[in-house]
């Protein structure tokens, strides 16, 4: 059986050192698609033969070098790996459409909220950010006789100082 040559740490280093310096390739994948934002996606695909078990995924924003550019949920999925095939027209058309009918649903929402805080009315629903008071919490709580109300004070106790 044929021995290998040992290995040789420094040649590693150097060839590692020397390929981080390099300047980067420039890939050429296959587009895959385009969004309404006018960011382009691309992907390489996977190549089991050299150790590369998943596609090389990325996108190319509209204006150069801008990469927080917006970009819909559907294609940062497929770039994450969440998803395997890209979104296609219909679906995106489809949630954009959704998304539009949410967003006027909540303006509608907002402006019946507003309309009924200026008539004051009774049956509005209560203020998330006014928090009530402990009292009213307390009451809403269910109340066992075998549980202890506050720590060292049982629910009869209780009853014995009201009574």
């Amino acid at each position: 059986m044929a021995q290998r040559p040992p290995r040789n740490i420094f040649k590693i280093f150097w060839n590692n050192f020397t390929k981080s310096i390099r300047p980067r390739q420039v890939y050429s994948g296959d587009s895959v698609g385009k969004d309404r934002f006018g960011n382009e996606y691309f992907e390489i695909p996977a190549d089991p033969s050299s150790a590369r078990r998943l596609p090389r995924r990325w996108f190319k924003p509209r204006t150069d070098f801008n990469f927080e550019a917006e970009m819909p949920a559907e294609w940062e999925a497929w770039l994450r790996f969440r998803r395997k095939i890209p979104p296609s027209e219909e679906e995106l058309d489809k949630n954009y459409k959704i998304m539009m009918q949410t967003k006027a649903n909540a303006r509608v929402l907002a402006e019946r909220d507003a309309a009924s805080r200026q008539l004051g009315s009774s049956e509005r629903l209560p203020d998330i950010a006014s928090p009530q008071s402990e009292d009213d919490q307390m009451k809403k709580f269910p109340k066992y006789g075998d549980y202890e109300l506050f720590p060292g004070q049982k629910m009869e106790d209780e009853r014995k100082d009201k009574g």
